[in-house]
């Protein structure tokens, strides 16, 4: 079971994409949703199937090389002042 809360009254939230690979995996899956959180909290419940199709992905990870100075070159751009100045 996943928990999640909210201030507001919408149950929008954010799922890891780990999170979201066990909906897809787990047919028991929950996901526990509190709204209104801060003030009146309200507690849902949701399977899989009610989340699964409306995930948007909206986020994703970049593994960068290190950069230790501005250049032109393949990984990093900088124009005008370089960070010692």
């Amino acid at each position: 079971m996943e928990v999640k809360g909210v201030a507001g009254g919408k149950p929008s939230t954010l799922l890891t994409w780990n999170e979201l690979r066990s909906a897809r995996e787990d047919s028991n899956w929950e996901l526990a949703v509190v709204t209104k959180a801060l003030s009146s909290p309200t507690l849902s419940i949701y399977y899989p199937e009610d989340v699964v199709d409306i995930a948007e992905s909206m986020l994703y990870r970049v593994d960068l090389p290190p950069v230790s100075r501005p250049t032109r070159g393949r990984y990093a751009r900088s124009w005008g002042k370089t960070l010692e100045q």
